[in-house]
């Protein structure tokens, strides 16, 4: 597959591949040269290029995990906090929280020490609602207040404040620091 994705123009996976100028070293041209460089694969394990802009070569090449694969790709976001650096689905993992959460808090703007160690979540701060036709502003002390408010599901006033307009049910919604 490595070959095809890097040397055949028409091969489905080419422009990531080929069309970006990654290509498969002269001796692994040779599949008994390849597996005598890197032996078969472990079971669970597939051909993973160290770093996701070079080459296949032995020195750039492993075998690895679904999971180690997944953390090593060009869009993967990396954090770096005291002196740890990890995608955020790593430190969402190692925090035991949604990879989303500490997305939206860098997202917001919240410094690195309070989006990588705060307990807070966010069902847990106060939310504010201002009225869109009236201004008349609520504050909630958490999502499910809010939720229960009008009446909804706790779920969509949580979408709402993803959004870049944060409205719903007539209201705008915001956090409260």
């Amino acid at each position: 597959m490595m070959k095809q994705r890097c040397g055949n123009p028409r091969a489905a996976n080419y422009t990531l591949y080929g069309g970006r100028g990654i290509m498969v070293c002269a001796r692994w041209k040779s599949y008994d040269l390849f597996l005598l460089d890197l032996g078969h694969p472990p079971e669970g394990m597939t051909l993973d290029r160290i770093d996701p802009e070079g080459d296949y070569t032995p020195e750039n090449c492993r075998w690895a995990t679904i999971s180690e694969q997944n953390n090593n790709k060009r869009n993967c976001v990396f954090v770096e906090f005291k002196g740890e650096r990890r995608t955020v689905a790593q430190w969402a993992k190692q925090l035991g929280v949604r990879r989303d959460i500490i997305e939206h808090r860098i997202k917001a703007g919240y410094p690195l020490d309070k989006v990588l160690t705060s307990t807070l979540t966010p069902h847990r701060r106060k939310i504010q609602a201002v009225d869109i036709e009236t201004g008349h502003t609520q504050i909630f002390c958490s999502l499910a207040e809010a939720g229960r408010s009008v009446a909804e599901d706790q779920r969509a006033i949580w979408a709402a404040l993803r959004t870049k307009t944060q409205t719903k049910y007539g209201k705008r919604w915001s956090y409260v620091e």
